[in-house]
């Protein structure tokens, strides 16, 4: 009887529980620009609010009702009781008041639970149907992205906003959010559409198409990784084809960057010259370089801020330094040195010891260790897929790319461990290589969608 129950109550729940989170991983892009076309408008988070939310509360329901191995749900539920006790040190504080509890809270659901949240729903789907989804969640990214830009940049349509306090002031485009954060997503995006696409005219339109869009949108953090990926695509190339040419390629590239390092401003700014005539965007480079110095520009003062921040940080005793000393306090520590209520370094090693301490910095990069060991377990099987595709997708070689790429955005421009756009990104990716070296030695039945 109690069996009977439990199957029908799995039957009714788990269906539609899959397809509302099927839909709400799905939309992401279409909820950012809603939810900033509300804040720009009335002043209002509500819908980011509602649609984080539910989020997390639909993954708790599938946890409680999904049939789980036993591994997978005491690591599941160890991991939200660590997220949850780890809070709470934060929080044992002489200087603690509700406040600074709300905006902790916040800050932790939004982004460590939001990873478990998406990671929870996407190991709970069948490996093909979460292949699936996650070809519709880059596509459906990259076409939305690319619409919003272009009808803004073209016909001035969309807000532009960024919140600082109770004010709403110019920030990035098309009622985005974060700016970084889409980069990320759109970039990422970028990178797996290409093992999708089987015409090289097409892969090309499509980069062209991406960089442009990463440059009206003035993310030189999106410009960056695409290179970075094009460039290591290069060396691949050549690898396959010549050991020798590949060496003296590695000399000569070796040779170029040195050469680029010693000219690097002398380079940008020439580039920055023809940016100039496309984009608002190079224009406050330009004014604000001739103040803070290029490079500095560039990166956002990042590197000013970095200085003030682990100033900060050499002054907490040993339990802030462990488990942090709660967003809070990191947020506005950081921010009354540069005169402005709140504010963090946006590198992401930097702020989550400031915030969540050493264990929360272990946590978010211990956790991106034991990923990309999971999708290395299995040498033989990888060794057989270098040689070898499905559909000609290499799924070793597009989920650590999109690790490396996640990895250089969290350590150049952060937005990856601590903002929930990026973290349901990453639940993604996490689950998908979890299914993915599950099944390794059985072969590789469900293929990303072809274009």
């Amino acid at each position: 009887m109690f069996l009977t129950g439990m199957m029908n109550r799995t039957i009714f729940f788990e269906i539609p529980i899959q397809k509302a989170y099927y839909f709400l991983v799905v939309a992401l892009s279409i909820f950012e620009l809603i939810d900033g076309y509300f804040a720009f408008h009335f002043n209002l988070n509500l819908i980011g609010f509602i649609y984080k939310s539910l989020i997390v509360i639909l993954a708790m329901l599938l946890f409680i009702i999904y049939r789980w191995d036993f591994k997978i749900g005491i690591s599941i539920f160890c991991g939200y009781l660590l997220i949850l006790m780890l809070g709470c040190f934060r929080l044992l504080r002489s200087d603690i008041n509700i406040e600074a509890i709300v905006f902790d809270f916040q800050y932790t659901a939004r982004s460590f639970l939001m990873l478990i949240s998406v990671f929870i729903f996407a190991i709970s789907l069948q490996r093909d149907k979460l292949n699936n989804l996650f070809s519709r969640f880059v596509l459906i990214q990259w076409i939305v992205i690319t619409i919003a830009i272009v009808v803004h940049i073209i016909f001035g349509f969309g807000g532009v906003y960024m919140r600082s306090g109770e004010y709403i002031r110019i920030g990035y485009t098309s009622f985005f959010t974060s700016g970084d954060t889409v980069a990320i997503l759109y970039a990422v995006s970028w990178f797996a559409i290409m093992f999708m696409v089987k015409n090289n005219l097409i892969r090309v339109l499509i980069t062209l198409i991406t960089l442009s869009i990463e440059g009206l949108f003035g993310s030189k953090l999106g410009i960056l990784l695409v290179f970075f990926m094009l460039i290591l695509k290069l060396f691949s190339i050549i690898l396959k084809k010549s050991k020798l040419l590949f060496l003296l390629m590695l000399v000569f590239g070796l040779f170029s960057f040195f050469l680029i390092i010693m000219n690097i401003e002398n380079i940008i700014m020439w580039f920055l010259n023809y940016y100039l005539l496309i984009s608002k965007e190079g224009n406050k480079i330009a004014l604000k370089a001739a103040e803070y110095g290029l490079l500095s520009v560039l990166w956002a003062r990042r590197d000013y801020l970095i200085s003030l921040a682990i100033d900060n940080i050499t002054k907490y005793n040993v339990k802030d330094l462990i488990v942090g000393a709660n967003f809070f306090n990191y947020k506005k520590f950081l921010g009354s040195d540069i005169g402005r209520e709140f504010r963090m370094t946006e590198v992401d090693p930097i702020d989550l010891v400031g915030a969540t301490g050493i264990l929360g910095f272990i946590a978010a990069y211990g956790l991106l260790f034991i990923i990309f060991l999971m999708l290395l377990k299995n040498k033989q099987y990888i060794k057989n897929q270098l040689g070898k595709t499905c559909n000609n997708i290499n799924y070793v070689l597009l989920y650590s790319g999109i690790l490396l790429m996640l990895l250089i955005s969290s350590l150049s421009s952060g937005h990856v461990f601590i903002e929930p756009y990026s973290n349901i990104l990453l639940g993604l990716v996490y689950g998908l290589i979890y299914k993915f070296s599950k099944n390794s030695e059985r072969g590789t039945k469900g293929c990303l969608l072809k274009i």
